[in-house]
């Protein structure tokens, strides 16, 4: 993985940096990062940078989660920092919304992000204004993640069981350890964005890809589809199944 990580972001930064850093001679790079591993990781990527391009001097600082998010806003206030980590989807169409970011088409041509990225990939970090006609790109996409859940290899054993394969499957599965006296599903709720996660597969399960938009959206949510969706959602809900600290 880490092998990965420094091939995609030399690849990118190089790409971005040799358009727009001509005649700027520092690039002071903020970085949010949860570990020493990923720490070092960045470094030796813009050790790489530095190596190939001498004439520009990068200057990268790591801040944790909560301070990065605190000093976001005036980072962007008083623009600080060239090259700022951020997170795709709702967060970067905030931003984008306040007026505090410019696009980056002008330094990379579209055809180029077209070619060297994913179509639903560029999606996440691509906007239409309701002003200008065309889509313009935001953000540079280095990595992606999905939700995902785990599940207990030695109780599935104990009960001789397997992983569900569709939503009748998986409520077979919850009633049947939920009868063996044990909580089937364990929910952390101290924060509330881990519950998107099943709002996410639910969203996508009764409805696919627009309806989740609609979702993500605000949108009124009326007609066949969203009552499938509340009727699930409510189902791991209303039966007890979440063991849930704090839960709300």
């Amino acid at each position: 993985m880490s092998n990965s990580i420094n091939i995609l972001w030399g690849a990118l930064f190089f790409l971005s940096f040799s358009a727009i850093a001509q005649a700027q001679q520092v690039l002071s790079v903020a970085v949010l990062t949860t570990n020493e591993r990923q720490s070092d990781i960045y470094r030796g990527v813009f050790n790489d940078f530095s190596t190939q391009s001498s004439q520009y001097d990068v200057n990268v600082t790591f801040f944790s989660d909560k301070e990065f998010k605190r000093l976001l806003p005036k980072w962007l206030e008083t623009g600080e920092f060239d090259l700022l980590y951020w997170q795709a989807g709702e967060r970067l169409r905030s931003l984008i919304a306040q007026d505090v970011i410019q696009p980056i088409d002008s330094l990379l041509p579209r055809e180029e992000l077209q070619s060297a990225i994913q179509p639903a990939v560029l999606r996440s970090v691509t906007h239409q204004s309701a002003s200008n006609a065309d889509a313009a790109t935001y953000a540079l996409p280095i990595a992606q993640y999905g939700w995902g859940f785990y599940y207990n290899k030695a109780v599935f054993q104990e009960l001789s069981v397997k992983p569900p394969k569709n939503w009748k499957e998986f409520i077979a599965l919850c009633q049947r350890i939920k009868a063996q006296g044990a909580n089937p599903l364990v929910q952390a709720v101290q924060e509330s964005w881990p519950v998107l996660a099943w709002l996410d597969y639910l969203s996508l399960d009764a409805g696919g890809l627009e309806f989740r938009q609609q979702l993500i959206d605000g949108q009124t949510l009326s007609g066949a589809t969203a009552d499938i969706f509340l009727k699930q959602f409510e189902q791991l809900l209303s039966n007890e199944w979440f063991f849930a600290p704090q839960r709300h």
